[in-house]
């Protein structure tokens, strides 16, 4: 086993490709929000937040869009 690599990485878990498919769903989800212009490590720091880790992926979805739009992060066509 590599020494240097996490557990998750040593069981086939990738975090930055989970990471990246949430924000593939959620741009489905919600077209409106241009979550592409939010820098990956805003997203993955919201979503470690004790209170959003906690919710299923829809939950965290909503949490995603209140926050991005309450932060006002990227543009939101109407």
């Amino acid at each position: 086993m590599d020494d240097n690599k996490t557990f998750y990485e040593q069981n086939g878990y990738n975090r930055d490709e989970v990471i990246r498919q949430f924000i593939i769903s959620f741009a489905n989800k919600y077209p409106h929000i241009n979550v592409q212009a939010i820098p990956q490590r805003t997203i993955t720091e919201f979503l470690h937040q004790p209170h959003v880790v906690e919710a299923g992926t829809e939950k965290k979805m909503d949490l995603l869009q209140d926050y991005i739009i309450s932060q006002d992060l990227c543009e939101v066509i109407k």
